[in-house]
């Protein structure tokens, strides 16, 4: 298992950003392994132990985890749609353009839509539903827990001009807020391609969140 980070200069940011990586070990290639997106980068450290055991396990295929870092002064800014436009639209860029150009570029991933999906939980899952509404044909899977809002369901009518992803969503029943569930099983109910579980306790550490990511039908195994 190998984790790093990395500092990408950005221009849609004007600053450095970090970029944590996961890739499991004894990959013979690169070019047409799945990749998730991961908001709240410097998670995936923390989330890399769960993923390498179930890849070892044959729980689910190999995938590389890519962690991009937000602001530390403007997460909610750089993850809500409408709080600051200009610095979500700066994030959203780095995160759909510079960070995926960096991967292919330097490590040979693909970016194809079959092989691209985003993960984010709390205000970084309400950014995944966003980038999924957003960005149709560049990730096929969006994996978004505890958001405390939702997307826009797309509709029915652009289904065959721009195609959904495949939407894996959760919360607790006790969250901290009750809103979130809400927002997680009204989009469930609304859009055709999601998937959405309620557990019965607070989504409120990575562990819980790892173990809801597999139990969600092996998500990343679905890319």
């Amino acid at each position: 298992m190998r984790v790093k980070t990395f500092y990408l200069r950005s221009g849609r940011l004007s600053e450095s950003r970090g970029v944590t990586v996961f890739r499991p070990d004894g990959l013979p290639s690169l070019d047409h392994t799945n990749v998730v997106y991961c908001a709240d980068g410097a998670s995936v450290e923390r989330l890399a132990p769960f993923v390498a055991a179930a890849i070892k396990s044959n729980r689910i295929s190999p995938v590389v985890l890519v962690g991009v870092h937000n602001s530390q002064m403007h997460r909610a800014e750089e993850y809500l749609l409408g709080v600051r436009p200009e610095l979500f639209e700066a994030h959203e860029q780095f995160f759909t353009i510079e960070v995926p150009q960096w991967l292919r570029n330097d490590f040979g991933l693909s970016t194809t839509r079959e092989c691209s999906g985003v993960f984010g939980y709390s205000n970084g899952g309400a950014f995944a539903m966003a980038m999924g509404r957003r960005h149709r044909e560049q990730f096929g899977v969006v994996i978004s827990f505890s958001a405390p809002r939702t997307a826009q369901p797309v509709p029915k009518s652009e289904y065959l001009l721009r195609p959904v992803p495949r939407h894996y969503l959760a919360a607790g029943t006790y969250d901290f807020s009750p809103l979130i569930g809400d927002n997680t099983h009204r989009p469930a109910d609304r859009w055709q391609r999601s998937r959405a579980r309620r557990s019965t306790r607070p989504v409120d550490d990575l562990a819980a969140w790892a173990a809801l990511w597999f139990g969600l039908g092996s998500a990343p195994n679905h890319l």
